[in-house]
């Protein structure tokens, strides 16, 4: 997978080797029905972080992308598409992303 990240140690500790996935989030990925949908890769990135928390394992990094919306521009942030974890106002029904932020013990999340 291009997201692996492998580390080899040297040889005292006995081969060992480590290996993290980087799962990566952006909220404007969002496929067409003839396109693949997400995987967390770089190219095809999780549209929703509590998919990608549910997806990731021990050892994984969740990288939760900013982006500039429809114009690509981070300074215009009228159209930029926002992360919303909670609950909705009006209801109480759970916004887009789930109602709350659970990271999985032994993940890392980074919010670009």
């Amino acid at each position: 997978m291009r997201n692996d990240q492998s580390i080899d140690l040297s040889p005292s500790f006995a081969e060992a080797e480590v290996i993290r996935k980087i799962l990566f989030v952006d909220k404007t990925n969002v496929p067409q029905a003839f396109e693949p949908q997400p995987d967390g890769s770089l190219e095809n990135p999780f549209n929703n972080v509590a998919v990608a928390l549910r997806t990731a394992v021990a050892g994984d990094i969740v990288r939760v992308l900013g982006n500039g919306g429809i114009d690509a521009d981070l300074a215009t942030v009228d159209d930029n598409q926002a992360y919303e974890i909670g609950f909705s106002q009006f209801g109480g029904f759970a916004l887009a992303d789930g109602s709350e932020l659970l990271v999985p013990q032994g993940v890392t999340v980074m919010i670009d």
